[in-house]
């Protein structure tokens, strides 16, 4: 730290330390550490918002990526009601079979044998694709809860960014103010 000195043709003030100018040096030395902290806290807040901006970056990127996944996962669902659909359907033809073949005794206990064996297998594919589509649709919640929640985090980092230019702005117009002044 400098140390400041007066001039040899300058004599010390006579009123000593009630002097208005030492009063006043004293003075813009506590305003311009105060100056000092406040800029430190700006450009800290500073950094931490670009830490922020970094992150929402990275949360859209995730985002991005959930959509593809959702996507996928949209088109699975469609492709197993699309096939349980068709089991019903099959399953419905089996019946229709069975009810015909019954009038012949003969026949009617293979064909029994290979309907029971028919709908068992049905019911488990049946059973299969419901849980899929079920398992399907609760990823489909999950991601959209975690969407809404990436939204509402976006909008906060924007109004928090907006908050901390208004501040530089104060920041800075108090110090042009305190510039005109000195």
């Amino acid at each position: 730290r400098r140390v400041l000195t007066l001039p040899s043709h300058v004599d010390q003030c006579e009123q000593g330390e009630n002097c208005c100018w030492r009063w006043f040096a004293h003075s813009v030395l506590k305003e311009a550490s105060w100056l000092k902290e406040d800029l430190d806290q700006v450009r800290e807040e500073q950094s931490e918002n670009a830490r922020q901006r970094i992150k929402a970056e990275h949360d859209m990127e995730a985002f991005a990526e959930l959509r593809g996944a959702h996507a996928t996962t949209v088109r699975e669902l469609a492709e197993c009601r699309t096939e349980i659909s068709d089991l019903r359907r099959e399953l419905v033809a089996l019946k229709t079979a069975h009810a015909h073949k019954a009038a012949r005794e003969q026949e009617l206990e293979r064909e029994l044998a290979k309907a029971s064996k028919d709908r068992r297998d049905t019911a488990a594919r049946e059973e299969t694709a419901s849980r899929r589509a079920e398992v399907a649709e609760r990823g489909f919640a999950t991601f959209k809860t975690q969407a809404q929640e990436l939204q509402t985090q976006n909008l906060q980092l924007h109004d928090q960014k907006v908050r901390v230019q208004a501040e530089c702005n104060e920041v800075r117009a108090e110090r042009d103010a305190l510039k005109k002044v000195a």
